[in-house]
């Protein structure tokens, strides 16, 4: 174990939990990846984004490949500016942009055209929702249990591959009732108690 604090964008790390801190921040940061977003939740979502853009399924799929073809080079981007300004900074920087471009795709004005650049600035972004940026701390606070470090780290893909289609899924529905019980007809106590009256006014069958 090393302590090559320059490496981490200058972040003083002191003791010995400092840098297993990491490598469980990095294990959470893992279970909500851009990767894990785009092949594993996103085709959750895919019908409902269909039905609201007013689109075909093959332009939603389109969608997707953009971002995963633009989160290929994404690491591309985020390399350079992280040995040029340390992981802080880009990291934080792309990360907010890749939250804001996944508020963009829940906006209620949303079109075919801002979807597709939507996905390209997610997938753009993306890098930094990636281990990348946790294995290259990592890297430079371990040495001699830097396998172990790394493969605690990247469990955390694990888990979100196999929880997050539950997730979503479970959040959809929870929508999709909310929804259904705001546009269910609601009655005044008017209405409810003229309804008794009716009931009580009907005549007696022999």
């Amino acid at each position: 174990m090393t302590g090559a604090k320059e490496e981490v964008g200058g972040a003083p790390v002191s003791g010995t939990q400092g840098p297993w801190l990491i490598v469980l921040s990095g294990a959470i940061g893992c279970c909500f990846t851009a990767g894990i977003f785009l092949v594993y939740v996103f085709g959750v979502f895919g019908e409902a984004m269909r039905e609201r853009l007013g689109t075909d399924q093959a332009a939603i799929g389109s969608g997707v490949a953009l971002g995963l073809f633009s989160l290929g080079f994404s690491s591309l981007l985020l390399g350079p500016l992280i040995a040029r300004f340390g992981i802080r900074a880009p990291t934080v920087s792309m990360l907010a942009l890749f939250g804001l471009s996944m508020v963009a795709l829940g906006l209620p004005w949303a079109t075919p055209f801002s979807f597709f650049i939507t996905m390209f600035i997610l997938g753009t972004t993306g890098a930094a929702a990636s281990a990348m940026p946790y294995a290259i701390a990592i890297t430079g606070f371990f040495n001699r249990r830097r396998g172990l470090a790394f493969g605690l780290m990247l469990t955390g893909g694990g888990v979100g591959a196999t929880l997050g289609p539950h997730a979503a899924r479970f959040l959809l529905e929870i929508l999709i009732s909310r929804r259904a019980s705001a546009l269910r007809p609601r009655h005044s106590p008017f209405q409810r108690s003229s309804g008794f009256f009716c009931l009580f006014r009907l005549p007696v069958a022999s």
